[in-house]
């Protein structure tokens, strides 16, 4: 069906009728899926759909907001007037930039789950690092030290301490803050945790 054709479908119905022709028809959702990211509230979207609720303006806009992003292009008042003609294009290049994303922030979360957070009271790597920062960092093994090159990292130990480290040979590393140099043991990781930080929120700001 081309875009003429959906329209002309579009035309014969009424504003209620027409989501729920695009939900269902075009998009092939149920309420549930169409309403899962909050856009448009599921009890909304029943009682405008059964006709008990008139669409308000706000609702068209976050209709025709949600369609955009779904591929559906639309004029608002598709949804507000019964003689709208009904223009509508579908455009999936906006629906696949809107999936990528979904999933570059699903993968993003479920990263940060997955990193330990480290909280920096003091102000000993400032300015780099202010006080009152989180760093994120992920739990170093022996076969990470070799990969370090200036790879910021936390050591934590009975004395804890920030540090740039870079893989020297099997019996150092260079560890390096705020232009003070200095050589560690290549086995401190059989002794200390070292997290390589992966994200930092500076002074709880990301």
């Amino acid at each position: 069906m081309n875009n003429n054709e959906i329209s002309n479908t579009l035309i014969s119905l009424s504003p209620a009728k027409r989501v729920k022709y695009i939900r269902q028809k075009l998009l092939n959702q149920n309420q549930q899926t169409f309403c899962e990211d909050g856009i448009i509230r599921e009890g909304t979207l029943k009682s405008i759909e059964i006709e008990r609720m008139k669409i308000a303006p706000k609702i068209a806009e976050r209709l025709t907001h949600k369609l955009g992003l779904e591929g559906i292009v639309c004029d608002v008042n598709i949804f507000l007037e019964e003689n709208n003609p009904c223009h509508i294009t579908i455009d999936m290049s906006k629906k696949e930039l809107t999936g990528k994303s979904k999933i570059c922030l699903e993968e993003m979360r479920q990263k940060i789950t997955q990193l330990t957070p480290i909280n920096i009271e003091t102000d000993e790597y400032a300015p780099l690092i202010p006080a009152q920062s989180t760093l994120l960092g992920r739990e170093a093994n022996k076969d990470n030290l070799s990969q370090f090159n200036k790879t910021l990292c936390f050591i934590k130990g009975n004395k804890s301490s920030l540090y740039y480290l870079t893989f020297l040979n099997e019996n150092e590393l260079e560890a390096e803050i705020n232009n003070k140099k200095l050589i560690i043991s290549g086995n401190i990781i059989d002794f200390c945790s070292i997290f390589i930080i992966e994200l930092i929120y500076l002074g709880n700001h990301l």
